[in-house]
């Protein structure tokens, strides 16, 4: 539970206290160097840009996976997650997050694939039918269901 320093070896620990440190944000800047011929200036080559989870998004790939975890793993609405944000300085529509979330599920509808095929090759198949109440966005709600299939 504590971490230890170097200049920590010397010391007795007299008590510990567990204490919870806020997560934070950061911009995460990309150099990218840009060569010509110094005598002509043609053929101006560029590196290329790091590949992304997301293409062309604003937002880095822990920051989707907090956004995605914090929905489904979490339980958390995106609009309150959008005040948590704000509470840390960053303004973001729930619109946003919820562009942000659909385009990670754009990027691993590969994935999904890949473990659907698997599974539905199984010689032996285990299903749940889970009735969920879906919030519209115009402001009301109905009945959706989310399907569970195990390959036991």
């Amino acid at each position: 539970m504590r971490v230890r320093h170097a200049e920590d070896r010397h010391r007795t620990i007299d008590s510990e206290k567990l204490d919870y440190v806020p997560a934070s944000f950061r911009i995460l800047q990309t150099s990218r160097l840009k060569y010509a011929c110094p005598a002509c200036h043609e053929g101006v080559v560029e590196a290329p840009a790091p590949a992304q989870a997301v293409e062309k998004s604003l937002a880095a790939e822990g920051l989707l996976a907090h956004v995605v975890v914090s929905k489904y793993a979490d339980h958390l609405p995106l609009h309150r997650l959008a005040g948590i944000f704000a509470r840390h300085g960053v303004t973001l529509a729930p619109s946003t997050l919820c562009d942000w979330v659909a385009d990670v599920a754009t990027a691993l509808a590969p994935l999904g694939a890949q473990l659907r095929r698997e599974i539905t090759a199984s010689a032996y198949l285990q299903t749940d039918d889970t009735p969920i109440t879906v919030l519209d966005r115009g402001g009301g709600s109905f009945k959706g269901r989310i399907w569970t299939y195990l390959d036991p």
